[in-house]
């Protein structure tokens, strides 16, 4: 999961990026006979852009981290809390620290 993390920053710049770009153009016609209002107009939604840019890489990175977080409750593997001390007493029984022990 943490693998996705970078191509994911990655969409979220070209997103980013795309969206000026599109912006931009988008402002070259209809603005052609006032330029200083493109130009502020420009900057102003460049900026608008780009401060969702953080807050949105952000919830992208709190996402990742939930889902590594998470555990996998019906994965084989997983002993459970009943598996755990089944295992603890199985160990004490057997008066050892075995390490092959039966989890299931």
């Amino acid at each position: 999961m943490r693998r996705t993390l970078s191509p994911t920053k990655y969409a979220i710049l070209h997103v980013d990026t795309a969206s000026v770009f599109y912006i931009l153009i988008t402002l070259v016609t209809p603005a052609r006979r006032f330029p200083q209002l493109q130009r502020h107009l420009a900057h102003a939604v460049v900026d608008f852009i780009r401060s969702g840019a953080e807050p949105a890489e952000t919830m992208v990175r709190s996402l990742v981290d939930c889902e590594c977080d998470f555990i996998n409750c019906d994965h084989p593997d997983f002993i459970g809390g009943r598996g755990a001390v089944r295992a603890v007493l199985q160990v004490r029984r057997t008066g050892g620290e075995s390490k092959n022990v039966d989890l299931l």
